[in-house]
């Protein structure tokens, strides 16, 4: 049921069938190519319309049809993230051969961008992948043995003892020159600046015209960052605990719009990151973009819009067998780090059910509470069945992280939240009278859960374990 005022009603917008740069009917609405509706008044956190603000006509979500990134892959504009363009400082002298050879040779067909924002935050990091390996190199420094000689005069003359100390100094020597050889790296490092061959290789393909803008004003774009926090409408509101509130993915999403508008072409977004709010996941599986984010690339640009990650990318750019390898290792090593036993994939989901439970919590004053929570639920089920998946893998006795009991806690505590959620939805659905008894009860359990979230995260940036008596958990 529409809005008293909308366009379509009173016959002032014509719905027109329209064609992709590939000649595919998309169905668009002839206000598509209208982009002032990127400057329109924000709604307000209260705007009960929201969705229509998402799919703008309800029947371009029939007639839409997502085309597989296969077929455009000759003719798509490639725009690259900021963690792919970090990522080359991962990989060996001969992959990043082949990458910059690939990087180049789409480069110089003028299919190769980069938003201002993510080479902002490729500014920002790239530093930590110099100081990572710099790391490195110290620490094997400072680990290397020491060679004290044996104070043995009774030994010497005896051939054994002659031969060890031959060997002692020789091993001594070798030490010593490979010592300087790392501590020529350090001075290396330290001199790099910005002179290392993936910075170079960026100098050459990322010029003025090959990074983009978005086109709105600063105060357009908190408006929107807030309508889409408030509706949790992707990209972008996953983010919003970050200082910026998470507004780096939506000057991204603006940045590509435009892109697309500009070159009438179909973007290709590489990104070895897989935000919930910007793919639909199952089971650690990525399925598609997230239909939101497809359908208004569409309905404002008459373009297809699709994500591929670095590996993937690497692939189809017939990029040698040894540089897609090493890029699957710098992805899965992204996702999961080797310094904690306990995987960081278990922290991620806890991170997005934190995130999540913290809207449901926050809408609880809200008049559409009970949409919220029946919204919000299905993406609640995801994460849930994805935390339950992984806690499987997990040996929790060899965990230093948590205790036993303190991994039972929170548990629990999860499984709490599912049942009073479910029957929450439940009673919601039914229009029972228990609906506020049941949601005090989530509230309750969710308050529970976000308390022990907090110092979990606290405790888990030391490595220490967490100890049983340190805070209160409510009653388990």
């Amino acid at each position: 049921m529409g809005k008293a005022n909308d366009p379509k009603q009173k016959g002032q917008e014509e719905q027109t069938p329209a064609q992709d740069s590939h000649g595919e009917s998309v169905n668009v609405t002839a206000a598509s190519a209208n982009t002032n509706r990127t400057t329109q008044k924000a709604k307000t956190d209260n705007d009960i319309f929201w969705l229509e603000e998402v799919f703008h006509y309800p029947v371009d979500i029939f007639n839409y049809q997502m085309v597989s990134s296969d077929t455009f892959i000759n003719d798509c504009i490639f725009v690259f993230d900021a963690n792919v363009l970090l990522a080359p400082y991962e990989v060996g002298q001969e992959s990043v051969d082949n990458i910059s050879e690939i990087y180049m040779r789409i480069a110089n067909s003028n299919r190769l961008f980069a938003p201002a924002q993510a080479v902002r935050e490729f500014g920002k990091n790239r530093t930590r992948k110099i100081a990572d390996m710099h790391d490195q190199i110290y620490n094997r420094i400072s680990k290397l043995p020491s060679f004290i000689q044996l104070e043995c005069p009774m030994l010497d003359g005896i051939s054994q003892f002659a031969e060890l100390k031959k060997l002692m100094n020789e091993a001594k020597e070798k030490t010593n020159e490979y010592k300087e050889k790392l501590q020529a790296l350090l001075r290396l490092l330290a001199e790099w600046g910005w002179s290392d061959r993936v910075s170079e290789l960026y100098r050459k393909i990322f010029t003025t015209e090959r990074i983009i803008h978005h086109s709105l004003e600063a105060s357009e774009l908190e408006a929107d960052l807030r309508r889409r926090i408030s509706h949790q409408i992707p990209p972008g509101y996953k983010d919003k605990g970050k200082p910026d509130d998470g507004v780096g993915d939506l000057i991204i999403w603006h940045s590509l719009i435009n892109l697309a508008i500009k070159s009438a072409k179909p973007i290709l977004f590489v990104c070895n990151e897989e935000k919930a709010d910007w793919l639909v996941r199952s089971n650690n599986a990525t399925l598609m973009p997230r239909p939101e984010l497809t359908h208004e690339f569409i309905y404002r640009t008459k373009q297809h819009f699709a994500m591929l990650n670095w590996p993937r990318f690497l692939q189809l750019m017939n990029a040698k067998p040894k540089t897609v390898t090493e890029a699957e290792h710098v992805r899965s090593e992204s996702s999961v780090s080797p310094a904690l036993p306990w995987s960081l994939l278990v922290l991620d989901t806890l991170n997005s059910l934190h995130s999540l439970l913290r809207d449901v919590q926050d809408a609880r004053n809200g008049e559409n509470f009970s949409n919220q929570v029946q919204l919000l639920y299905p993406e609640f089920l995801t994460f849930y069945d994805r935390f339950s998946n992984q806690v499987k893998e997990i040996d929790v006795s060899a965990n230093t992280l948590m205790s036993t009991r303190r991994f039972a806690i929170i548990t629990k505590k999860l499984n709490d939240i599912y049942h009073s959620y479910t029957s929450l939805t439940q009673a919601i659905s039914k229009g029972g009278a228990q609906s506020a008894n049941i949601a005090a009860r989530l509230l309750t359990d969710i308050s529970h859960f976000l308390n022990l979230h907090s110092h979990l995260a606290a405790y888990s940036k030391n490595k220490t374990r967490v100890r049983i008596n340190d805070f209160d958990f409510g009653n388990v």
